[in-house]
């Protein structure tokens, strides 16, 4: 028996109780009506509602998590004494709010992922093309001062107050060719004495730093050129400029011997 004065517990022959309230009749029996409790399922909804812009402000998912688990106590708590606790629909509406908010947040995520990737993939490129535009116009500024591009990227910093950063995006090494035309009816096909180098060529080995492969980055005279696959080998791809091929003589670094 529940004491009505100080709520503690008695035994049903006692006629007082502790707090000093004396028996002065038969316990009173169960209420025919009980209001349920429906705080926990209304506190899930109204977090159900909250966590809805979690589109625009993802922090707001975590409303919609508290929801799950307010609606998910008073869901049980309506199984375990259905007089006592209600708001059963009221638990479930706001359960399934929020569980289709986060699954719709969560896929909108994970759908997202590969086009962020690809973004920072395109940002990395251009990072390394405006390297490379860089380079190049310093390539122009030797070419202007000495009237021919140098053998190697190291003769520009010479003319240059700050040095160029000589690598892409990815730390790895901007490979630099200078190259020349000679006219068809040169001497015996040969070099000049004093060859003057009219054209140039810088790549880049792209993200995965090997070369040779299809996402190299090539500027080429000013100007970048795109990868284009064999028609008669899939397994090749050659980088295409609209000029017409001509004979050149190409010099890879200071220290390789033109042919």
């Amino acid at each position: 028996m529940i004491c009505p004065c100080c709520g503690k517990e008695t035994q049903p022959i006692a006629t007082s109780c502790s707090c000093g309230a004396r028996k002065v009749g038969p316990p009173l029996g169960e209420p025919e009506y009980v209001v349920p409790k429906v705080g926990t399922a209304i506190l899930a909804l109204v977090f159900a509602f909250l966590s809805l812009p979690a589109f625009l402000w993802k922090w707001l998912a975590i409303f919609g998590i508290f929801s799950i688990l307010l609606a998910r106590r008073a869901i049980l708590a309506h199984k375990a004494a259905p007089l006592r606790n209600g708001g059963y629909k009221m638990a479930w509406l706001a359960f399934a709010v929020s569980s289709s908010l986060l699954l719709a947040i969560a896929l909108y995520i994970g759908l997202g992922i590969p086009k962020y990737l690809k973004m920072q993939l395109e940002k990395q490129k251009a990072a390394t093309r405006a390297q490379m535009y860089s380079i190049a116009i310093a390539l122009m500024e030797y070419k202007k001062k000495h009237g021919t591009y140098p053998r190697s990227l190291s003769e520009i910093q010479a003319d240059q107050e700050n040095p160029i950063a000589l690598t892409d995006y990815w730390d790895n090494k901007i490979d630099y060719q200078a190259t020349t035309e000679l006219a068809t009816d040169a001497k015996a096909e040969g070099l000049p004495t004093t060859v003057v180098f009219n054209q140039y060529q810088l790549i880049s080995n792209g993200p995965d730093g090997k070369p040779g492969t299809f996402d190299d980055i090539v500027l080429r005279d000013d100007r970048i050129v795109f990868p284009v696959p064999s028609e008669t080998n899939d397994d090749t791809f050659f980088f295409k400029t609209p000029k017409k091929e001509v004979k050149q003589y190409v010099l890879k670094n200071s220290d390789s011997k033109s042919r």
